[in-house]
């Protein structure tokens, strides 16, 4: 999103975007007070949600569209040398039934298995409670909360037992670090986007990114590939609502979001665009 705005307030250089970044639950609950007039989340509206924003006649303009198709990487420690994980393999640690490494994979080190993540309420955390527990809540014995994107990933970077839950484009995107001229340069190129150069970035980031099992012994790990195959199994939508005027700041962005200069800067985080159609293509040596 922070490079989203970049681009949109250079296209318009009278507008000005305010961001904050909630977890998932009080970004829904300032769209449904009327707090906020857009929110980027990880679900749509219910209908019942629906029906409250369209009884309300300040909010009664609302739209929302699916603009992403987003993936959760699981990192470990680069001296970790466990490399993959069956979703069985996942669903047990979250719920505590397996605590050390060694359990995992034989030649692991016998040490404490810890879960980070960055809120309970985030939307991360929402989605592999209904992904791999149906609903139910991660064991609080083994769970650590770093209150941050970036403490995951420097949590997990430190210590040899944990695994950290993020999404993938933290990873290509250098936790939000951008140059804005290198930034713009690229989403005005006719050139294509470099997947092979994003999937790079995502492998050097300086932890281990886990490869995924389904039910055979094939892992797969959060490449452009692989999300936009269908072959990595931790993917989730990504959604942006909005009760703005079309003809306001805030519904001009919506349209930026779902046009394609904004689903070009979606694909070059990393993750897959809802609204652009892409060409992909396997490169063999």
């Amino acid at each position: 999103m922070r490079q989203e705005i970049i681009v949109y307030e250079n296209v318009y250089p009278k507008a000005y975007l305010g961001c904050q970044y909630v977890t998932q639950d009080e970004a829904m609950q300032r769209l449904l007070s009327g707090d906020t007039r857009l929110a980027v989340v990880g679900r749509d509206l219910t209908e019942n949600e629906t029906a409250r924003l369209k009884a309300n006649k300040n909010t009664q303009n609302v739209r929302s569209m699916k603009i992403a198709v987003d993936a959760l990487a699981l990192i470990v420690n680069p001296d970790n040398p466990v490399s993959k994980l069956s979703m069985k393999e996942i669903a047990r640690i979250l719920k505590g039934d397996v605590k050390t490494w060694s359990q995992i994979q034989p030649g692991a080190p016998d040490i404490p298995i810890h879960v980070v993540v960055d809120d309970p309420a985030s939307s991360v955390t929402s989605y592999m409670r209904q992904r791999l527990l149906d609903g139910e809540s991660f064991d609080p014995t083994n769970v650590i909360t770093a209150d941050s994107i970036s403490g995951v990933f420097n949590r997990v970077k430190k210590y040899k037992g944990d695994i950290g839950v993020i999404g993938v484009s933290w990873l290509s995107s250098g936790f939000g670090k951008t140059d804005k001229d290198s930034l713009l340069a690229s989403v005005n190129s006719t050139e294509a986007v470099d997947g092979v150069a994003i999937n790079e970035k995502i492998m050097t980031s300086g932890v281990k990114t886990l490869a995924i099992m389904h039910d055979s012994l094939e892992g797969f790990l959060p490449t452009a590939e692989n999300i936009y195959s269908g072959d990595y199994p931790l993917t989730r939508p990504v959604y942006v609502i909005t009760t703005a005027s079309p003809s306001g700041t805030l519904g001009k962005f919506y349209s930026f979001l779902t046009g394609v200069d904004g689903q070009k800067i979606i694909t070059m985080s990393g993750i897959m665009p809802a609204r652009l159609k892409l060409n992909v293509y396997e490169i063999a040596n």
